[in-house]
């Protein structure tokens, strides 16, 4: 009997007398998420169609046509979606931007990317949260420039936006089917 009552005092004894585990967890790097258009790993296609007697009137063109389409945006816009992470105690903040400096080009022929606008909008839906996030991307206009800054957001933030692009037909070109790429940038020193 001595022996069993002994060895419950044991059981009893031995979580009293053990330690707290210690987990020491350090600052990890800033964390930055970018996605323009869709989740597809194609790079999105916006086209527009321009009629031969509207060509130059100054009248703008919204696109007609982004391929692949997102499950986040209302048809014919492509989402933007920027994301930076940071600690608290290490407060950073990372900017957006824009190379549209490259114009496109059908031949020997070019339209600057100045020519191109954009109008922001809050996203329709899905399942990745943008919903959540305030507009913070303001519409505009290309610059031509190779950093054109967007948006600049504090530790912790999202900017998400459905963009609809349009083609400002300002000045009277060549027919052709003109291509070129905008390149985004996200950084966070």
């Amino acid at each position: 009997m001595t022996r069993t009552l002994t060895l419950v005092l044991a059981l009893v004894v031995a979580p009293l007398g053990s330690h707290a585990a210690t987990v020491n967890i350090g600052n990890g790097p800033g964390r930055l998420i970018l996605q323009i258009g869709s989740t597809a790993a194609t790079i999105n296609q916006v086209n527009f169609s321009v009629a031969g007697g509207s060509v130059g009137n100054g009248v703008a063109v919204v696109s007609t046509n982004v391929v692949p389409a997102s499950p986040t945006c209302p048809a014919n816009t492509v989402l933007i979606d920027a994301q930076a992470r940071s600690q608290n105690n290490n407060p950073r903040t990372a900017t957006l931007t824009v190379d549209s400096s490259t114009p496109l080009t059908t031949g020997t022929f070019t339209i600057p990317f100045s020519q191109f606008a954009w109008t922001s909008s809050a996203p329709g839906g899905g399942g990745n949260g943008c919903l959540a996030a305030p507009v913070t991307i303001p519409s505009g206009t290309f610059t031509g420039a190779a950093g054109q800054s967007l948006v600049s957001i504090d530790t912790s933030s999202r900017a998400c936006i459905c963009a609809q692009f349009s083609y400002l037909n300002q000045n009277i070109v060549s027919a052709g089917t003109y291509t070129g790429r905008v390149t985004y940038t996200l950084a966070m020193p």
